[in-house]
C-alpha cells in the first residue's frame, strides 16, 4: 500500500491482523488500498518503482504471512533501495534510515518464529530513482542443528553414544513414545494399530533397520526421510507459505497435511510456487527435552518393533 509521505505511520499497527480490504488516505486526497505484488527473480525482489513511477521522498508498506509448522529460530536477510524498516509479529527488528543501492543480502538479523502464522510488515522509503526491497527467511534446512551440535547445550553425539551402548530399557522407551505430554511420537506414528497416521507406520521398524539407522533418523530427521513422506512447500497467491505432506494432487489442486494433522485444500489457481523440500516434517531437536538415557530407552523400544508384516515405507526411496 502506498505511496505515503516519508514520515507517515503504517496504515495498520504492526502486529495486528491485516485486513486486505482496508483503505487509507493518501496524498492529494487519494484513497489507497492494499494491492497484491508479484515478486521477481530468485531473490524475491519487490520493485515498487514499477507501481509508483516517478515518486520520490515517499514510502510504501508491505505485509506477508509466513506459516511455520514449528516454533524455531531463523535468520532474515534483507536488501533495499532506499530505507527499510521490518516488523515481525509486531516487533521492530530492523531499521535502515539512509539511502543505498539494492543488494539482496545487505543485512541479516535473527528472529524467533512462532508456530503457525507469523506476520512480516515492511516500510520501504525512496529518496529518488530505483525503489525496491526483498526480505528472505532461512528455512528449516538451515538449522545449525543439521550441521552439528547446537550452541544451546544439546550434544547429539552424547545422545548417540548413550543409545549405541544398547543398554536402554524398552518399557521406559515405550512410555516415552506414547506420552502425549512428552515426546508424543504416537501423535504422528502408528505402532500396533495405535497412534496417528501423519508419519510412517513404525510397527516393523526394528526388523528393518539397525540401531545406528534408528538413532540417526531420530536425531536428524531430514537425513532419513521415508519414501512417500517428503515435504512440499507451497506459496499461495494471497501470500501464505504452507508446508506439509501431499495427500492428494490432481488437476483441481493440492491437499496437504501439516505436522499437527491439519489438512488444507489449495486450489490450483491459488498456487504461485511449489517446491519439494529435503526437510522432514518431523521437527529437528525433538529429543532435546529428554536425557541421553531417555533417548537410549526410546531407541531400545524402537528396536523391539519387529512386526515385519506391517505395511511401511522405506527411507531414501529404498
Amino acid at each position: 500500500m502506498g505511496p505515503f509521505p516519508f514520515n507517515d505511520r503504517p496504515p495498520v499497527r504492526p502486529g495486528q491482523a491485516v485486513d486486505l480490504t482496508h483503505t487509507a488516505p493518501g496524498p492529494d486526497n487519494a484513497t489507497l488500498s492494499w494491492q497484491p505484488i508479484k515478486i521477481e527473480g530468485e531473490n524475491g525482489v519487490v520493485d515498487l518503482a514499477k507501481f509508483y513511477k516517478g515518486k520520490g521522498d515517499c514510502s510504501a508498506f508491505a505485509v506477508a504471512t509466513l506459516e511455520s509448522p514449528v516454533a524455531r529460530p531463523a535468520q532474515v536477510g534483507v536488501g533495499s533501495d532506499d530505507t527499510l524498516t521490518v516488523w515481525v509479529n509486531g516487533k521492530e527488528l530492523y531499521k535502515f534510515n539512509d539511502n543505498r543501492g539494492y543488494s539482496p543480502d545487505v543485512a541479516r538479523f535473527d528472529v524467533e518464529l512462532k508456530k503457525g502464522k507469523n506476520q512480516f510488515m515492511v516500510k520501504c522509503g525512496n529518496g529518488g530513482g530505483p525503489w525496491e526491497f526483498s526480505v528472505a527467511v532461512t528455512g528449516l534446512a538451515d538449522y545449525a542443528f543439521l550441521k552439528g551440535p547446537s550452541t544451546g547445550g544439546f550434544d547429539p553425539d552424547k545422545f548417540k553414544a548413550a543409545a549405541m551402548k544398547g543398554q536402554g530399557k524398552p518399557d521406559k522407551g515405550k512410555a516415552l513414545f506414547f506420552d502425549l505430554k512428552g515426546l508424543a511420537c504416537s501423535k504422528c506414528h502408528v505402532v500396533g494399530g495405535q497412534g496417528g497416521a501423519i508419519g510412517p507406520e513404525l510397527s516393523g521398524i526394528g526388523a528393518r533397520y539397525p540401531r545406528e539407522e534408528l538413532v540417526t533418523s531420530v536425531l536428524y530427521p531430514s537425513a532419513r526421510i521415508f519414501s512417500g513422506y517428503e515435504t512440499v512447500t507451497v506459496a499461495t497467491a494471497d501470500g501464505r507459505v504452507l508446508s506439509g505432506l501431499i495427500k492428494t494432487d490432481n488437476a483441481d489442486g493440492l491437499e496437504i497435511q501439516d505436522a499437527e494433522g491439519k489438512k488444507t485444500q489449495i486450489p490450483k489457481a491459488d498456487i504461485e510456487d511449489r517446491k519439494n523440500s529435503d526437510v522432514s516434517l518431523m521437527p529437528n531437536g525433538i529429543v532435546e527435552g529428554i536425557t541421553p538415557q531417555d533417548f537410549a530407552d526410546l531407541i531400545a523400544y524402537l528396536e523391539t518393533l519387529k512386526d515385519a508384516a506391517a505395511n511401511q515405507a522405506k527411507p531414501g526411496g529404498q
